[in-house]
């Protein structure tokens, strides 16, 4: 990612082939697979036929007071409510039992199935997202390859020597005398932390005090006459816990235990006797920590020497990418600042590391499922840290997506649905408002209707991963290709992307008269980042716009995002600006739209306008019937008392930190008399789950 976001940098990479790998099955979240694809440019195709992905829905865990539910990738539970609910779904969810089928991606994972591109599915219906099970020393061998065919140098060279300076690290040399300069090192050296650890003495922070697990149990066999399930499974153990991960040829299981009151020993006896299969087996101890800042003078770190935190929810992955991208982001705009780019991505990854924390805190606190010494210290002893408001909250109030929302700690990664999908799934005790019979009748209609689609989809065992995965270059709509604009040619860079595959034209939406005040938003991260943009950034994405219209001679854009056809936004493409924004403008677009109650929300356009001062947008209306099908959102950033907003004869201020709809059908222009330059968000949107 560090090359992606920055070209022109020159990257070595040192590695010593002596050192082997974990041997571990690895499991991913949803969204992993676009960040491989998209933000890391890993072509699908090539990942496809190297690593051989299976699928994962989500996990299916053995926990909790009910014995069994499932935390899918989908939008369960803090999804749009339908119209046929009054209350939010968790309201309705049953308060015994398996916790399962609630979700098209639930009754897959009951039916052992995958979603497939040609099922027989009615039009519209829900494609859930699907995470990979990779095998660990395929994929790093894949990587490798890909390094190579980037004319990124691999150096084989185990380290020895590491001379620091009052930048931080000046050079390393391996053990055979060989030197290595560098502007910049990223630390990847393990647990060990040769650099940004035992180099330049940066401390690491245990999590010990939430995360008790010290110790893993890892087996295996071969497979045999099991099914491939498209889920990984956590099954809850007498002193920790278990997984397992599917690949095609290999059943991958692990036991997470605290040796303070398990010895390894009794673990193994135990593990075994949940899986007679298991062959050769080891035991590796490990520590849940993470580097106190992460990015130290020259130096960042990634990966184990970064942090790490059991596989409970297959964070380590994720968290590598998330990383990652932040850094080669925050490399691309170093020269606006290099310590203020340090200082932000140390508080993200700490941010990050909190999150982690807290999330798997409450897996452990409200698993009822065993009354062993070890399960009784946890539920006694595990701090809830920075979600114990939500927590309370949704002990008092239910599971109310919105309420709980306004809960989320800064720097959260796992959103409302995380939070609802382990308490009502442990079934956690809460309060709210009881539903009628009848809406719980329908909520039981509704996994009914869950599981007959599954049943009409394919198993998940021999599924090729083109598809099923969830990846932009296969997300493409059905009916039709998008067809390629001038802009795609002029920019090889630019991603493919669409909207759910829909044959039936989208319904036209309501239109406000002029404006819509949608109330305020909070932009000051934004905000932030947009006043660090170069001259040289604007102008360099303002000469590659696809939106090079006469009325726009006094505006400059940076493109996140853009329809193809002005009659159908529902295929279109995203720009590598939106890459480096992403959560910056994602917060702000979804803040924006949110008393609209959409289920799927889809922005098919996204842009920064920057009005020049003392200029003016010439009177004009949008055109294309993609105008009708769409919200057109205005979020003010930088403007002033003199920035006035015209729709017909009528002439509007919109002020910064508020979102408004517009009717850009009707003639509206622009004027900025104010001495700053006035700059906008600017974004549609429209239902994607209709």
């Amino acid at each position: 990612m560090i090359r992606r976001y920055n070209p022109d940098l020159s990257v070595k990479v040192l590695y010593s082939s002596r050192i082997g790998h974990i041997m571990v099955g690895e499991g991913t979240v949803g969204t992993t697979p676009l960040l491989l694809h998209e933000r890391a440019g890993l072509e699908p195709e090539g990942f496809f036929r190297e690593v051989q992905p299976t699928p994962k829905l989500g996990v299916r865990f053995l926990w909790g007071s009910r014995g069994l539910f499932d935390y899918t990738f989908e939008q369960a539970w803090s999804g749009a409510m339908p119209t046929t609910h009054r209350y939010a779904r968790g309201y309705a969810a049953p308060t015994k039992g398996p916790l399962t089928g609630f979700s098209l991606g639930s009754a897959l994972m009951e039916e052992n199935r995958i979603r497939l591109r040609n099922d027989d599915l009615p039009p519209g219906s829900p494609s859930p997202a699907a995470g990979y099970h990779i095998e660990n020393a395929t994929f790093v061998a894949y990587l490798e390859a890909c390094c190579r065919e980037r004319n990124i140098e691999l150096v084989e060279a185990e380290l020895g020597e590491v001379r620091t300076g009052e930048r931080g690290v000046d050079l390393v040399r391996s053990i055979d005398g060989r030197e290595f300069e560098a502007d910049f090192f990223v630390d990847c050296t393990g647990f060990a932390g040769r650099l940004i650890h035992q180099a330049l003495d940066e401390p690491y922070v245990s999590l010990r005090d939430h995360l008790f697990c010290d110790k893993a149990v890892i087996g295996g066999w071969e497979r045999q006459e099991e099914p491939l399930r498209p889920y990984t499974t956590a099954e809850t153990m007498d002193a920790g816990w278990a997984w397992q991960i599917e690949h095609s040829g290999l059943i991958n299981r692990g036991y997470v235990f605290c040796s303070q009151f398990l010895d390894a020993e009794r673990a193994e006896a135990e593990f075994r006797s949940k899986n007679p299969k298991v062959t050769d087996t080891r035991v590796v101890p490990f520590e849940s920590r993470h580097i106190r800042k992460s990015w130290v003078g020259n130096v960042a770190a990634i990966g184990n020497s970064n942090g790490f935190v059991e596989p409970l929810e297959a964070t380590n992955i994720q968290m590598i990418c998330n990383f990652a991208l932040r850094l080669g982001t925050a490399l691309s705009l170093a020269s606006s600042g290099m310590e203020q780019q340090a200082d932000a991505f140390n508080l993200y990854t700490e941010r990050s590391w909190n999150s982690v924390r807290d999330f798997l805190a409450i897996h452990y606190r409200f698993n009822t499922m065993l009354q062993t010494p070890f399960w009784e210290h946890a539920r006694r002893e595990t701090p809830l840290g920075g979600v114990s408001d939500l927590v309370e909250y949704f002990e008092a109030a239910g599971p109310d997506p919105y309420g709980m929302e306004s809960h989320l700690p800064k720097g959260d990664l796992f959103g409302v649905e995380g939070y609802l999908a382990i308490l009502l799934g442990c079934g956690h005790p809460h309060g709210g408002p009881v539903p009628s019979t009848a809406e719980h009748a329908r909520a039981g209609f509704d996994v009914k209707v869950n599981r007959a689609m599954a049943k009409r989809c394919s198993p998940a065992a021999g599924a090729a991963p083109q598809d099923w995965a969830t990846t932009r270059t296969t997300a493409r709509m059905a009916e039709r290709p998008p067809r390629a604009s001038a802009q795609a040619k002029r920019d090889p860079t630019a991603v493919e992307a669409a909207a759910p595959a829909l044959s039936p034209p989208l319904p036209q939406v309501a239109l406000p008269q002029t404006i819509r005040d949608l109330g305020p938003v909070n932009v000051a991260p934004l905000r932030a980042l947009v006043a660090r943009m170069s001259e040289e950034f604007w102008a360099r994405h303002d000469a590659a716009k696809a939106n090079k219209f006469k009325v726009f001679h006094h505006t400059r854009h940076v493109i996140f995002r853009f329809p193809h056809d002005v009659h159908d936004p529902r295929a279109f493409q995203v720009y590598p600006a939106w890459d480096m924004m992403e959560k910056e403008l994602s917060a702000v677009m979804q803040e924006a739209v949110r008393d609209y109650g959409f289920w799927q929300p889809v922005f098919p356009k996204a842009m920064l306008a920057r009005l020049l001062a003392g200029q003016v947008i010439d009177t004009h209306r949008d055109m294309g019937r993609g105008n009708l099908v769409t919200h057109k959102i205005h979020v003010p950033l930088e403007t002033s008392k003199d920035a006035l907003f015209r729709i017909g004869t009528e002439e509007f201020h919109l002020e910064t930190g508020r979102a408004y709809e517009v009717n850009n059908v009707r003639l509206h222009g622009a004027s900025n008399a104010g001495s700053s330059d006035r700059i906008h968000l600017i974004f549609e949107v429209f239902e994607g789950a209709l």
